[in-house]
């Protein structure tokens, strides 16, 4: 029979072996029904043929498995396999493919199997033909599996580029295995943060682990203002192969805090705002009203970003980008009453409040937007040189990346990256510790890192294929001419961005590399997320924004409120 699902925007699945409906979301903006939001399984009524009772499913159940006497259903989260029981509202992890040293980014599909065994298909991409590799778990028992020290690494979201180095770590060490504790699993539809706090509670207990990876949601800063950290310095200066110099030092030293390293990132990008040079002019770095300057040149009713930039999301980012001249956790102290902050209040206020999807404008990208003068600044992370080279020429080649204002004249950028390393003070052993995070430094890692490697020799072997330009050669390897006698280049791809044409990419030139390094070199700050400081300033900003309260006023709550939330966490 057919079955009307326009209401239901989901999936057709299997929650056992008698049951069949779809996954769906369900959410309202109506506050006085915010417990009904979440996902649920909407039934197929096979004798009334129309949908049956909805069942709100827990938290994270994104794709389920038919379940059996031993789980209502199966459900994947994480690159785990879960089994719930919905009469005791329990939910048990069953098989932890890390755990297992299994790489899930190469996992292409796998089922749960009618005797207890799971079996996966893997897909190694790097060969030549594709190859195939069939997993079949079956269950042992725990005497049979050799015996390893474990060191534990807290996280939230594990980096697909770290899951890989741990896999391969686990697979080769003989007396240490790397055991990932992925705190994210903790988050719940009514509390995101759970799984940190959840980490923060068991630290405050004494229960530490021995590294942490950061993908920029932990207070890091905090943690090692609490003395919980240890100096990577003193590791990266004994180590017989990987001394300062033959790293990337910029990103780095923005890390620094006091002259230690508390945190070592694996690869980095730069967040940073490019215009076009015909506008911002000569500006490298600029202050508020040097903004409100280029943006006069331009039609009434520009806009610095884009419409889909709110005025809460801005503010989030820009503090991000300039957390350690905001909060200094190692004197707890916090600068919210300053210029510096209350011209970033400014900043964000002409932008929209909330952000209508509804809305019937039609879609123009932030390039095209630019050069038709509707739009200042294109927001962007620099993170490759095909980036790089794409941003060139879709602007003509007339780009300046500005950043965003600071009315002190520094440089209006910030360093990012996948992810960040630590060692703890209560590590148990930490040289071995050392012996893991200095393996994501070898030149074959690095070199297949999304972003660009942190390593220095990695990075100019990036630079270099990315300035080296491909002809096309006939059988006997003889470069092919065009009608002017002159070589023709190979494309090594295109990309198109919104209603951008398609842009073919060739080799960087020296001009856009050395705009790359210029940011790199003027680039001074780590963007670095402490979401309990967030809230606190959206909250009190809304005031401000909203046009109830004067900025000082805002400014001055902010201030009063961070500097007692900092003091409590001393």
């Amino acid at each position: 029979f057919k079955l009307d699902g326009s209401q239901y925007n989901g999936s057709l699945c299997r929650l056992n072996a008698q049951q069949v409906g779809v996954m769906w979301y369900n959410y309202t903006d109506d506050v006085n029904a915010a417990d009904e939001n979440g996902q649920y399984f909407v039934p197929i009524d096979l004798e009334t043929k129309d949908w049956g009772e909805k069942v709100k499913l827990p938290s994270n159940v994104w794709s389920i498995f038919p379940g059996d006497d031993a789980y209502d259903f199966y459900y994947a989260y994480n690159n785990n396999i879960y089994g719930y029981a919905a009469k005791t509202d329990t939910k048990e992890k069953l098989v932890d493919w890390l755990a297992c040293d299994v790489d899930t980014n190469n996992m292409s599909g796998y089922a749960m199997l009618s005797d207890s065994r799971v079996a996966a298909l893997m897909q190694d991409w790097s060969t030549d033909p594709t190859t195939y590799q069939l997993i079949v778990l079956h269950r042992v028992d725990a005497s049979e599996i050799k015996e390893k020290k474990v060191l534990t690494l807290a996280c939230m979201y594990l980096d697909w580029n770290l899951r890989s180095m741990i896999v391969e770590y686990n697979k080769t060490n003989d007396e240490y295995r790397i055991n990932v504790v992925d705190y994210s699993e903790y988050a719940t539809d009514d509390d995101y943060n759970a799984g940190l706090t959840k980490l923060n509670t068991e630290i405050i207990s004494g229960s530490v682990p021995d590294l942490i990876a950061n993908n920029m949601q932990m207070p890091i800063r905090q943690y090692a203002a609490k003395g919980l950290l240890e100096d990577l310095w003193p590791y990266i200066d004994a180590d017989p192969e990987y001394s300062r110099d033959k790293l990337m030092t910029k990103p780095l030293e923005s890390l620094q805090t006091d002259g230690k390293l508390y945190q070592l990132p694996i690869n980095f990008g730069i967040t940073t705002a490019v215009g076009l040079g015909r506008i911002v002019g000569d500006y490298t770095t600029w202050t508020l009203a040097d903004v409100k300057n280029a943006l006069s040149k331009l039609p009434e009713g520009a806009m610095v970003f884009n419409q889909y930039y709110t005025q809460s999301e801005m503010l989030m980012y820009c503090v991000a980008m300039n957390a350690k001249d905001f909060m200094d956790w190692q004197n707890g102290t916090c600068n919210f009453d300053s210029d510096e902050f209350r011209a970033l209040l400014e900043f964000v206020k002409p932008l929209p409040a909330e952000f209508s999807w509804q809305s019937d404008e039609e879609y123009e990208s932030d390039f095209t937007r630019m050069k038709s003068g509707k739009q200042l600044l294109y927001p962007m992370n620099l993170n490759d040189f095909d980036n790089i080279y794409y941003t060139f020429a879709a602007l003509d080649h007339d780009i300046r990346f500005v950043g965003f204002p600071r009315e002190d004249g520094s440089s209006g950028s910030a360093f990012t990256a996948s992810v960040t390393l630590c060692i703890t003070t209560a590590c148990k052993d930490k040289a071995d510790a050392w012996a893991f995070i200095r393996s994501t430094l070898s030149e074959e890692y690095q070199k297949n890192l999304w972003n660009f490697p942190i390593l220095r020799s990695a990075f100019d072997a990036m630079a270099g294929k990315a300035m080296t330009q491909e002809y096309q050669t006939d059988a006997n390897g003889s470069q092919v001419l065009d009608e002017n006698g002159d070589p023709i280049p190979i494309s090594s791809g295109g990309m198109s961005y919104g209603d951008e044409p398609m842009i073919e990419l060739y080799a960087v030139t020296q001009e856009q590399y050395d705009a790359v390094m210029a940011v790199i070199d003027s680039t001074t700050s780590f963007v670095d997320y402490d979401q309990n400081v967030l809230n606190i300033i959206s909250d009190e900003a809304a005031g401000y924004l909203a046009g109830s309260k004067t900025v000082e006023e805002a400014s001055k709550l902010i201030q009063s409120r961070v500097s007692l939330y900092i003091q409590e966490q001393k």
